[in-house]
């Protein structure tokens, strides 16, 4: 959700990043998700993703989770209004 419309996307992950595409016959893409650092192996490793307004701009945040050991890694994305992108933050 962005600016309290919903967005209908489909997610690749990659070891640098996360590419989130528009859900449409053709390949448009919405948004990419930096990490700070690389998840190596992070098609395998992804568990999942939350979408959530964390803190409460009206946008959707996205927190990402890998598999890492004996836990979870967990990185957070916040949409940014001023550069109109997810920037990673601490989660």
């Amino acid at each position: 959700m962005r600016g309290g419309e919903a967005i209908d996307f489909c997610a690749c992950v990659h070891t640098g990043d996360t590419a989130l595409y528009y859900d449409t016959e053709d390949q448009v893409l919405l948004a990419e998700l930096v990490y700070p650092a690389p998840v190596e192996n992070a098609e395998e490793r992804y568990l999942g993703m939350e979408i959530t307004d964390r803190n409460g701009d009206g946008s959707s945040d996205i927190l990402l989770r890998f598999s890492q050991g004996k836990g979870t890694l967990e990185l957070l994305f916040c949409w940014d209004p001023e550069t109109e992108n997810f920037l990673s933050v601490p989660s």
